[in-house]
């Protein structure tokens, strides 16, 4: 993900009408299924971390605690 991220700032895609940034950017939660999960949960999950990166300054990624990147 670091390298999706990477690759698209790299790019410069304009994006005038983006109150944070002048350029495309992304923000990524990754949340790790357990064996109990329903999709919901996972849902949930992976939508705290995206918030997070964004939170913490967008353009970034959230790894779900206790998981490999």
């Amino acid at each position: 993900m670091q390298q999706l991220i990477d690759g698209l700032r790299a790019l410069a895609i304009a994006h005038a009408a983006s109150p944070t940034a002048p350029w495309l950017t992304v923000s990524v939660g990754i949340a790790q299924a357990d064996a109990d999960d329903t999709i919901d949960r996972l849902y949930q999950r992976a939508d705290t971390l995206l918030y997070r990166a964004k939170a913490a300054g967008r353009n970034r990624v959230e790894v779900q605690p206790g998981r490999g990147a």
